[in-house]
């Protein structure tokens, strides 16, 4: 708290559980028949918790890629109907994503909301900055993110309840959020860059975690390999090893995967199918042969 939500187009300012409770209540009565119900009917408040990573940006000359957050709400029913939208994050804050790489991540808020279903979230982005290595610095705007914000709907429903861990995952996609303009093969001739954010939410409750290792023949750590997941022939996500030449994926759905690594000088590497399932570490080591 505090929290703001909308009450007949009107915005209003939740200070405590009470209010909370009283503002659902007094529009109870009021509600149509056909509105989806998705409170329980006595209001119960669980936790939910939002914490931000990204996949990371496939060029080695970008020193920061910022991005930056006003809201996040969360809300059932469909987007234009009358249920008003609870708000979980009102805070402006910018986020270098370059830094929640591997899986390091960032807290964006930790409360408590009525338990029940939701459909999606509406992330509302400022603006974005990219700065390079050679000190060129670009800011830039999202179309419309701003003023509408981006309408976020998991593969799998939001649930709120008191025995869940209610944690979702953003996952910032920097490789599909900034899309340079000019020639991408050559920073030099890098002119500016297309903001239009690109964000996977998961739940973590229901997700696995891919991690391991990339090494050479001679067993050293690889650094900036670039691992891409697939999930059949689409790609899901992206990574780079680390200076240990250790990766981490977080938030993957159950299913088969497989994954591709790549670095310059080194033969591209094609898993076998791998297994992601609920709440497991899956470790992959690689290991790279020189061409």
């Amino acid at each position: 708290y505090p929290i703001n939500i909308l009450i007949d187009g009107s915005p209003l300012e939740i200070l405590d559980n009470v209010e909370l409770q009283n503002a659902v209540e007094g529009k109870l009565s009021v509600c149509d028949e056909e509105d989806k119900i998705f409170y329980n009917d006595n209001l119960v408040l669980s936790p939910i918790k939002l914490i931000l990573t990204d996949a990371p940006f496939p060029f080695d000359e970008i020193e920061e890629a910022n991005v930056t957050i006003n809201r996040i709400d969360v809300k059932t029913g469909v987007e234009n109907d009358s249920v008003a939208f609870i708000t979980l994050f009102n805070d402006t804050t910018t986020y270098n994503l370059l830094e929640l790489t591997n899986g390091v991540t960032a807290d964006l808020v930790d409360l408590e909301i009525p338990e029940g279903s939701y459909q999606f979230f509406r992330v509302y982005v400022e603006n974005g900055n990219v700065l390079l290595k050679d000190g060129r610095s670009f800011d830039l705007k999202v179309p419309s993110g701003n003023a509408s914000g981006l309408l976020i709907m998991p593969k799998n429903p939001i649930i709120i309840s008191e025995n869940s861990l209610n944690e979702y995952l953003f996952d910032f996609d920097l490789s599909q959020s900034f899309i340079p303009k000019g020639n991408p093969n050559d920073m030099a001739q890098i002119n500016g860059f297309n903001f239009k954010p690109v964000i996977r939410v998961t739940n973590t409750a229901l997700t696995g975690t891919l991690e391991g290792k990339v090494t050479n023949e001679s067993n050293l750590p690889l650094e900036g390999v670039q691992i891409t997941v697939f999930a059949s022939d689409t790609i899901n996500t992206t990574t780079f090893s680390g200076p240990a030449g250790n990766y981490k994926i977080l938030g993957l759905l159950p299913g088969e995967y497989f994954i591709e690594a790549e670095l310059i000088n080194y033969q591209i590497y094609h898993s076998d199918v791998i297994q992601i399932e609920t709440g497991i570490n899956e470790e992959k080591n690689i290991e790279l042969s020189n061409e």
